[in-house]
């Protein structure tokens, strides 16, 4: 942040030489990537939830001015014209949701932290202002935190009764806090994306297979399918179970409010590791929905990225294991190696 950016104090006097004064809470946030759905969600998403939930009491002030800043460069430039959805195929995209939660019913927009720099002049803030991502509470934070102070071996949130009396009061008070905030934060976004009517309500019948294009790709998919469909015939027949029905997708041949229909309908998500995995938070929660999870070859240290954010939103989650695969496969210790890296990306 530039230093000719004043934070004042809520009620606190200033200097005279400011070129404006901002008088409404004030939010400048990075992002890794503004147009992926987990750094979306988890670097600027859930943060600026967590802000809402703990500082306003669950309360979105009805005036708020937000700046973000993309660490990928060509993002940065272009802040209005992703929200406006001119990099989207449909105008329709995961960014929407952050103009669900700017200020004034959408009318004030959601600016670069570069328009910011390049005013002229000392800005002032009479109100809050917050800088930086508050990820402490999170699902992410969870994973990361355990994951380099102790080893990748506890970056999973583990809930089996075992556990939670192994680790005392004190872990299960910490993931009730993360549980709390990411769901109250889930339930707000999908009520203003899609209306309260329009919410899930009855019981969820599709088994959702993601198909990846480039990139981790599952090579045996049909197979995966046959699979599948036998299983959903004996839920049928044998165990007496609803009628349900598979579906492939590639999700960037889809709009993204018509994603979320499909997924608030889900039973089952079955994904590789990915951003796919990433909208496990949009499928029906308390118990009601799962996510088969599927780690690239060598890789299984990561297996907490994914997971932890579907925990959270009260999703099981279920995770192919090779006999092969370890708990520390791939992870690195510093807990940003999984940003590019061509090992993990490779077909399976």
């Amino acid at each position: 942040i530039k230093p000719n950016i004043d934070y004042s104090g809520k009620g606190l006097s200033f200097s005279d030489d400011c070129a404006r004064v901002v008088s409404i809470p004030t939010f400048i946030l990075p992002v890794w990537s503004i147009t992926n759905v987990f750094h979306l969600y988890a670097d600027l998403v859930f943060p600026l939830m967590n802000i809402f939930y703990k500082r306003y009491g669950k309360i979105i002030p009805e005036n708020n001015l937000i700046f973000i800043e993309a660490c990928h460069e060509w993002q940065n430039g272009k802040i209005q014209r992703i929200m406006r959805g001119d990099y989207s195929a449909f105008g329709d995209s995961p960014v929407q949701v952050l103009l669900k939660i700017a200020s004034n019913n959408n009318k004030m927009p959601i600016f670069s932290k570069g328009h910011l720099d390049e005013l002229k002049g000392r800005t002032c803030f009479t109100n809050d202002l917050h800088i930086g991502t508050h990820n402490i509470d999170t699902s992410l934070d969870f994973g990361l935190i355990n994951s380099v102070q102790i080893g990748p071996e506890e970056a999973l949130m583990k809930m089996d009764n075992y556990y939670l009396n192994m680790k005392g009061q004190v872990y299960v008070e910490d993931l009730k806090t993360r549980f709390q905030i990411q769901r109250w934060s889930m339930e707000y976004i999908i009520t203003r994306l899609l209306g309260e009517e329009e919410k899930q309500t009855n019981e969820p019948n599709l088994v959702i297979v993601i198909e990846r294009h480039g990139t981790r790709e599952i090579i045996n998919k049909k197979k995966i399918d046959v699979v599948v469909d036998k299983i959903i015939a004996k839920n049928k027949v044998a165990w007496k179970g609803i009628d349900m029905l598979r579906v492939n997708v590639a999700l960037e041949n889809k709009k993204f409010t018509d994603q979320l229909r499909m997924f608030q309908r889900a039973a089952i998500l079955i994904t590789v590791h990915g951003q796919g995995a990433a909208n496990s938070i949009f499928l029906p929660s308390k118990c009601t929905s799962a996510m088969i999870l599927i780690m690239p070859k060598t890789w299984f240290g990561w297996r907490f990225l994914y997971a932890n954010m579907a925990l959270s939103n009260g999703v099981h989650v279920i995770m192919y294991r090779r006999p092969d695969d370890k708990d520390i496969d791939g992870y690195d210790g510093t807990g940003n190696n999984d940003l590019v890296n061509p090992y993990r990306d490779l077909n399976m």
